[in-house]
């Protein structure tokens, strides 16, 4: 059973695509063969309009967390208690947040695949924190998990289903 919405209001302040309302939008994707990538997430399916819109969801969630990495050089309890309340979230919720988007730097090949898939959201980056945060900082593992944790986050079919946050942990 899938589940029918109504097209939401256009928000022109937030610049949400038109292409991402979701509606009757069978005909949206006519693609050849060849257009279809061999291996791809449920959520990156071409005529996934719902999951086309998380996708959107969590690109927006990565750029505004980079965007609001605080500089070490800052006050950064004083730079994350505005933070939290400039978001409506809890200070511990966006230093989870935060922690996770610092430590994802370190993993530029988890990054690299992010950039492609846009599978990773918010609880998925801060229990990659949590479980990496777990080996001490390792830097000699650090490359040898970025390499694990990139292959395992890659698609290999078509259509596969993203990871869940128990297979992470």
């Amino acid at each position: 059973m899938t589940a029918t919405l109504a097209p939401p209001e256009t928000d022109t302040t937030l610049d949400y695509p038109d292409t991402l309302l979701i509606g009757d939008q069978s005909d949206a994707y006519h693609l050849d063969d060849g257009d279809v990538p061999e291996a791809f997430y449920t959520t990156n399916a071409p005529g996934n309009h719902i999951g086309k819109a998380g996708t959107y969801t969590r690109k927006t969630s990565w750029f505004l967390f980079r965007a609001i990495l605080p500089q070490l050089d800052e006050d950064v309890d004083l730079s994350l208690t505005g933070l939290a309340k400039d978001l409506g979230i809890s200070y511990s919720k966006l230093l989870g947040y935060i922690r996770a988007h610092f430590r994802i730097r370190q993993l530029p090949l988890v990054t690299e695949v992010q950039g492609h898939h846009w599978i990773l959201d918010l609880n998925k980056l801060r229990i990659i924190d949590r479980e990496l945060k777990r080996l001490n900082n390792n830097p000699e593992h650090l490359e040898a998990i970025d390499a694990a944790l990139a292959d395992f986050l890659t698609p290999t079919t078509p259509n596969q289903t993203v990871p869940t946050e128990v297979t992470l942990e």
